[in-house]
């Protein structure tokens, strides 16, 4: 894939595009993942909450063993703080002991799932982080648009910022989600650049 995204995914539609209870039940965050506005941080969130479960904070991935809301996956919470390393799959995500459990932090995967307020602040805080390495790494240029970032603030959410980066480069990326990246980078896009409702 190009750097010019935008060309490359004419006329790539989102998965699905959240309703507009959703988004003002989105919760604003207090702090705006680096070149985004707190709206559309907002809209970012509110998508990424969307893509796979519906918004549901108690989702857990029949298929792919993703957790929350956001579909946290044991890498992601590993960067975090919140999974030992000695986790390796998200099966492991039913054991106890792969839980830090530290500072009033979950020890299982149910006390996790119904922390809301955590999972909203370990999304925007994995937002910044991937930005952060996209940016560093090239996955984030500076001359890309809002919708671009975000897109790949999406892509990164799922698949981390590394393989994110090789599918920005065209490298293929061997993941549960590839057939999905292009309708992911749509729905980044869509939440920063077209949702209806900020």
């Amino acid at each position: 894939m190009s750097t010019d995204i935008t060309l490359t995914l004419a006329g790539t539609s989102p998965i699905a595009s959240a309703t507009k209870e959703l988004y003002f039940g989105q919760a604003l965050p207090t702090v705006a993942v680096t070149s985004l506005t707190i709206d559309q941080t907002r809209g970012l969130l509110c998508q990424l909450g969307f893509i796979y479960s519906a918004g549901d904070y108690n989702f857990l991935g029949s298929s792919s063993g993703r957790i929350g809301k956001y579909q946290f996956d044991y890498l992601a919470l590993q960067s975090l703080g919140l999974a030992k390393s000695a986790m390796t799959s998200n099966s492991d995500f039913r054991f106890e002991f792969n839980w830090m459990g530290m500072h009033g932090l979950p020890r299982s995967s149910s006390a996790f799932m119904s922390n809301t307020d955590l999972q909203d602040t370990l999304a925007l805080q994995l937002a910044e982080l991937n930005y952060e390495s996209l940016y560093n790494s090239g996955g984030i240029l500076l001359t890309d648009n809002i919708g671009q970032r975000s897109g790949m603030l999406a892509v990164a959410h799922y698949v981390g910022a590394e393989a994110a980066l090789q599918w920005r480069s065209g490298t293929d990326v061997v993941t549960d989600l590839t057939a999905d990246l292009p309708g992911i980078y749509m729905s980044g896009r869509y939440g920063t650049e077209m949702l209806p409702y900020q």
